[in-house]
Protein backbone atom coordinates (compact mmCIF):
# COMPACT_ATOMS: atom_id res chain seq x y z
CA UNK A 1 0.00 0.00 0.00
CA UNK A 2 1.40 3.72 -1.16
CA UNK A 3 1.95 6.27 0.94
CA UNK A 4 -1.51 8.36 2.12
CA UNK A 5 -1.51 12.34 1.84
CA UNK A 6 -1.35 12.41 5.33
CA UNK A 7 2.05 10.52 5.89
CA UNK A 8 3.47 12.34 3.04
CA UNK A 9 2.37 15.80 4.11
CA UNK A 10 3.70 14.53 8.05
CA UNK A 11 7.42 13.49 6.09
CA UNK A 12 7.06 17.03 4.36
CA UNK A 13 6.36 19.17 7.05
CA UNK A 14 8.62 17.52 9.42
CA UNK A 15 11.90 17.73 6.95
CA UNK A 16 11.48 21.07 6.08
CA UNK A 17 11.03 21.77 9.88
CA UNK A 18 13.94 20.26 10.87
CA UNK A 19 15.95 21.65 7.81
CA UNK A 20 15.07 25.70 9.06
CA UNK A 21 15.64 24.62 12.53
CA UNK A 22 19.35 23.15 11.46
CA UNK A 23 19.78 26.29 9.16
CA UNK A 24 19.69 28.37 12.53
CA UNK A 25 22.58 26.90 13.90
CA UNK A 26 25.58 28.40 13.96
CA UNK A 27 27.50 26.42 12.59
CA UNK A 28 25.30 26.15 9.46
CA UNK A 29 27.05 26.18 5.96
CA UNK A 30 24.96 28.98 3.94
CA UNK A 31 25.59 27.73 0.96
CA UNK A 32 23.62 24.16 2.35
CA UNK A 33 20.14 25.68 1.11
CA UNK A 34 18.39 22.46 0.27
CA UNK A 35 18.35 19.10 -0.62
CA UNK A 36 15.99 15.83 -1.31
CA UNK A 37 14.68 13.50 0.48
CA UNK A 38 13.39 10.20 -1.03
CA UNK A 39 10.90 7.51 0.74
CA UNK A 40 11.37 4.24 -0.10
CA UNK A 41 8.94 1.30 0.46
CA UNK A 42 10.79 -1.72 1.74
CA UNK A 43 7.56 -4.11 0.93
CA UNK A 44 7.68 -2.94 -2.71
CA UNK A 45 11.00 -1.88 -3.32
CA UNK A 46 9.78 0.77 -4.95
CA UNK A 47 10.05 4.71 -4.34
CA UNK A 48 7.30 6.06 -3.31
CA UNK A 49 8.23 10.13 -3.00
CA UNK A 50 11.24 12.23 -3.91
CA UNK A 51 10.85 15.44 -2.23
CA UNK A 52 12.45 18.93 -2.51
CA UNK A 53 13.44 20.28 0.57
CA UNK A 54 14.38 23.69 0.77
CA UNK A 55 16.56 25.20 -2.18
CA UNK A 56 18.72 23.34 -4.89
CA UNK A 57 20.41 24.61 -7.44
CA UNK A 58 20.38 23.23 -10.78
CA UNK A 59 24.16 21.61 -10.54
CA UNK A 60 23.45 20.08 -7.23
CA UNK A 61 20.28 18.43 -8.24
CA UNK A 62 21.53 15.62 -9.99
CA UNK A 63 24.36 15.05 -7.09
CA UNK A 64 21.69 15.20 -4.29
CA UNK A 65 19.09 12.99 -5.80
CA UNK A 66 21.42 11.06 -6.73
CA UNK A 67 22.70 10.21 -3.64
CA UNK A 68 19.71 10.22 -1.51
CA UNK A 69 18.71 7.26 -3.48
CA UNK A 70 21.68 5.80 -2.93
CA UNK A 71 21.23 5.87 0.73
CA UNK A 72 17.89 4.46 0.51
CA UNK A 73 18.79 2.05 -1.72
CA UNK A 74 21.68 0.62 0.04
CA UNK A 75 20.25 0.37 3.49
CA UNK A 76 17.10 -1.54 1.71
CA UNK A 77 19.80 -4.03 0.84
CA UNK A 78 21.18 -4.62 4.30
CA UNK A 79 18.15 -5.52 6.09
CA UNK A 80 19.61 -5.64 9.51
CA UNK A 81 20.44 -2.27 9.42
CA UNK A 82 18.58 0.96 10.89
CA UNK A 83 21.03 3.61 9.09
CA UNK A 84 23.03 4.23 6.50
CA UNK A 85 25.87 5.33 8.76
CA UNK A 86 26.00 1.52 9.53
CA UNK A 87 26.97 1.07 5.72
CA UNK A 88 29.18 4.56 5.49
CA UNK A 89 32.36 4.25 2.95
CA UNK A 90 33.03 7.60 1.86
CA UNK A 91 35.69 6.23 -1.05
CA UNK A 92 32.50 4.76 -2.50
CA UNK A 93 30.49 7.79 -1.97
CA UNK A 94 28.51 6.23 0.41
CA UNK A 95 27.64 8.49 2.89
CA UNK A 96 25.08 8.90 5.91
CA UNK A 97 21.73 10.25 5.92
CA UNK A 98 19.04 7.14 5.60
CA UNK A 99 17.47 5.70 8.37
CA UNK A 100 15.18 2.41 8.26
CA UNK A 101 11.69 1.29 10.23
CA UNK A 102 9.40 -1.05 9.43
CA UNK A 103 8.36 -1.07 5.95
CA UNK A 104 9.66 2.50 5.28
CA UNK A 105 13.43 3.79 4.21
CA UNK A 106 13.50 7.47 4.47
CA UNK A 107 16.86 9.30 3.39
CA UNK A 108 17.84 12.98 2.35
CA UNK A 109 21.41 14.50 0.99
CA UNK A 110 21.95 17.78 0.30
CA UNK A 111 23.67 18.66 3.83
CA UNK A 112 26.48 17.12 6.02
CA UNK A 113 25.95 13.80 6.42
CA UNK A 114 24.76 14.14 10.26
CA UNK A 115 21.90 16.78 8.97
CA UNK A 116 20.89 14.61 6.48
CA UNK A 117 20.37 11.87 8.72
CA UNK A 118 18.45 14.05 11.06
CA UNK A 119 16.28 15.28 8.67
CA UNK A 120 15.45 12.19 7.40
CA UNK A 121 14.58 11.21 11.32
CA UNK A 122 12.21 14.03 11.25
CA UNK A 123 10.83 12.90 7.95
CA UNK A 124 9.96 8.82 9.28
CA UNK A 125 8.58 10.51 12.51
CA UNK A 126 6.32 12.68 10.39
CA UNK A 127 5.08 10.31 8.18
CA UNK A 128 4.28 8.35 11.78
CA UNK A 129 6.73 5.61 11.12
CA UNK A 130 8.14 6.06 13.89
CA UNK A 131 8.15 7.34 17.34
CA UNK A 132 10.48 9.93 18.49
CA UNK A 133 11.91 7.50 21.17
CA UNK A 134 12.92 4.86 18.33
CA UNK A 135 14.39 8.15 16.27
CA UNK A 136 16.63 8.82 19.36
CA UNK A 137 17.79 5.36 19.61
CA UNK A 138 18.46 4.98 15.69
CA UNK A 139 20.41 8.44 15.99
CA UNK A 140 22.93 7.21 19.23
CA UNK A 141 24.18 4.74 16.86
CA UNK A 142 25.59 6.80 14.78
CA UNK A 143 26.27 9.42 17.68
CA UNK A 144 23.90 11.57 16.70
CA UNK A 145 21.23 12.48 19.52
CA UNK A 146 22.48 16.07 20.05
CA UNK A 147 21.86 17.26 16.74
CA UNK A 148 18.40 15.32 16.72
CA UNK A 149 17.65 16.60 19.92
CA UNK A 150 17.55 20.27 18.81
CA UNK A 151 14.70 19.30 16.05
CA UNK A 152 12.89 17.02 18.36
CA UNK A 153 12.40 19.64 21.46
Amino acid sequence: MALSLQELSGAYANALEAFNTLSQLPDHNPKEKGGYLVILSMRSGIVEAILLIGECSAENASRYHRFALEKAMRLSEHRDHVSSWQSRNPEKEQYQGGVKFGDYVHAFSGLSEKKDEVIALMSIVGASHIKRRDARQIAEISDNIELLVQCLD
